[in-house]
């Protein structure tokens, strides 16, 4: 009874490999020279660091400029192995997408919808607006954020407060996560898991401290200039910006997505409950932003992604459990396999054109980076 076990769990370890290492290799190599302005500011906090300068954007001023801690200290770490930086964090987004679809393949074999699982596994590491975000600590963040999940469904109670405190110290955006689940564990009420509670303050509260005394608030200064962007004329805020950010998704294959993921909305109402505890966070994550009044940037709907991904999902089980329920089943497994065989050559596709097109200002944002004499090593292609 002993070897089933063993050769099944040998095989889900190959498989996790391959995949991690797989789809890892291909983005970082696809995408290695990506960029884009906002993380060289992380970099250059990262760099100051490392040289023992303090945690900050220029010397002797101690401001908090980056919303991420934890991806600095990482990249600072890192860097004394890899000093290029910008070549390193394209590494670790290509390697938190790969995990990230992971995760929400786990989190569908525990919430049993398989389907949902092979989207994430196919489509979320291969999802544009993601991959636009490389270089920055976005995708660390939803792999994080998506590993709670997954250990909460499973009720691995320390390890989801370990992956939330992560997510929370990667953005603060995390917190949302931790309320989300803190709500419902209240609402089902099981006992106080002590250990967990202790975990996530113990790896989140130093920071918070740290950073009162440090900089005088835990708060970055950007979230106000965000916000007074937003309310400029020449600019827009978050949520009217996702009509803007949409346009460049339809496309016939994204508007099929969008149909499906529609569908998934019925689907999940009807028959997969569970699955409202993961959209809360995205409804909830889109109303904080919505009421920040932040200035429309990509990157700040990328949490949105996974969302749509899970409807997405939904949306192809509902299809598959229509034909089960006519009878007809020979149909039952080729359409959902039909579907995906057309969606990820597609998004395949949308990611060659993305690869085409990088942003060319890249030595500018050296130069800027680079203003205090230390030097980053990027070569934009």
């Amino acid at each position: 009874m002993t070897e089933p076990t063993y050769s099944k769990r040998v095989i889900n370890l190959f498989f996790l490999i391959a995949y991690l290492g797989g789809i890892t290799l291909v983005l970082y190599s696809a995408f290695s020279h990506w960029g884009y302005d906002d993380p060289f500011i992380t970099y250059r906090y990262a760099v100051n660091l490392q040289h023992g300068l303090g945690f900050v954007y220029n010397p002797g001023e101690r401001v908090l400029s980056t919303t991420t801690p934890l991806f600095t200290l990482l990249l600072a770490l890192l860097g004394n192995l890899w000093p290029d930086l910008p070549h390193l964090a394209n590494l670790l987004g290509a390697f938190s997408l790969a995990l990230g679809g992971l995760f929400l393949w786990d989190l569908a074999q525990t919430w049993k919808k398989p389907l949902v699982g092979w989207c994430g596994l196919l489509l979320y590491p291969t999802f544009p607006l993601l991959i636009r975000t490389l270089g920055s600590e976005t995708l660390l963040y939803l792999a994080f954020c998506l590993g709670t999940f997954a250990f909460y469904a499973r009720q691995r109670y320390p390890l989801t407060a370990v992956c939330v405190a992560l997510a929370v110290l990667t953005r603060p955006d995390g917190i949302l996560v931790a309320f989300i689940l803190a709500a419902h564990f209240l609402w089902i009420r099981r006992p106080i898991p002590w250990l967990a509670l202790a975990l996530f303050l113990g790896l989140t509260l130093p920071w918070f401290a740290f950073a009162w005394g440090y900089f005088g608030s835990p708060l970055p200064a950007t979230l106000a200039v965000k916000q007074h962007q937003g309310a400029m004329a020449i600019s827009q805020r978050f949520a009217p910006g996702l009509l803007t950010i949409l346009k460049a998704f339809i496309t016939w294959p994204y508007l099929l997505e969008a149909g499906l993921a529609a569908a998934g909305v019925l689907f999940m109402i009807r028959r997969a409950h569970q699955w409202a505890l993961f959209l809360a966070w995205i409804m909830l994550y889109f109303m904080a932003y919505s009421a920040l009044g932040v200035s429309r940037y990509f990157w700040y709907y990328a949490p949105l992604v996974p969302g749509f991904i899970v409807l997405l999902g939904l949306g192809i089980s509902w299809i598959k459990k229509m034909f089960v329920s006519s009878r007809i089943i020979s149909f039952c497994n080729i359409i959902p396999v039909t579907l995906l065989l057309l969606l990820v050559p597609a998004q395949g596709y949308s990611l060659w054109q993305l690869r085409q097109r990088p942003d060319n200002r890249l030595v500018i944002y050296e130069t800027v980076a680079n203003g205090c004499g230390i030097i980053l090593p990027h070569t934009p292609v």
